[in-house]
């Protein structure tokens, strides 16, 4: 079953519509977006999705002990009409290689080094925070996954800030507590002592 039939099915909280820019009524709008958060397995790093019928953007975020070896972007991962997901070893060393569904995304992320891990990530629950953000900071480009699995969960946040040098190690941003979601859609969080606010991530191009 090829991705577009599968990502249709998506509930309709899981599914994040772009919005369609001003301009002429014969421009076709943006395909819609899914995201996903879940783990990268056998370690404390955790994953972000956002997905269309044909890419997937998606960011590895690293935990307490390693923040500075397991975060990185892929800005856009290809995915074939029966939701295999391709990347190819990238100028930094990072592949990966997964399938995606409506009901979850699953694959195998290689860092540096040659050492593979799995991942498995969910649809963000109904009505919750959780999700995939970035915004671009003092250190480079900064992303929060916020994991929640119901409105009645604490929201659980990690992220990291990725140089953009890229000659430079990550650092560890940390979500302002409670982790909430103002007006206008941005979280606060704090990396290097300065005051960062994440939106939610855009789709591939």
């Amino acid at each position: 079953m090829g991705i577009r039939t599968n990502l249709s099915r998506c509930a309709h909280a899981t599914c994040v519509v772009a919005l369609v820019a001003c301009g002429s009524s014969s421009s076709p709008a943006p395909a819609p977006a899914h995201v996903y958060v879940g783990q990268v397995d056998s370690s404390d790093a955790r994953v972000g999705v956002v997905a269309t019928d044909h890419s997937a953007r998606i960011f590895f975020c690293g935990g307490d002990a390693t923040y500075k070896t397991m975060t990185h972007w892929i800005p856009s991962a290809a995915v074939d009409a029966s939701g295999v997901i391709s990347q190819p070893v990238d100028t930094a060393g990072w592949s990966v290689s997964g399938h995606i569904a409506a009901a979850s995304v699953s694959g195998t992320v290689t860092p540096p080094g040659g050492s593979a891990f799995t991942f498995h990530a969910d649809p963000v629950a109904k009505d919750t925070i959780g999700g995939l953000y970035e915004a671009g900071g003092p250190c480079g480009k900064v992303g929060l996954i916020v994991a929640q699995g119901s409105t009645g969960e604490t929201p659980a946040g990690q992220g990291a800030c990725v140089p953009a040098s890229g000659h430079a190690d990550p650092e560890q941003v940390i979500p302002i507590r409670p982790i909430e979601r103002a007006s206008d859609g941005t979280i606060p969080v704090v990396v290097g002592g300065t005051q960062v606010r994440v939106s939610a991530a855009t789709p591939p191009g």
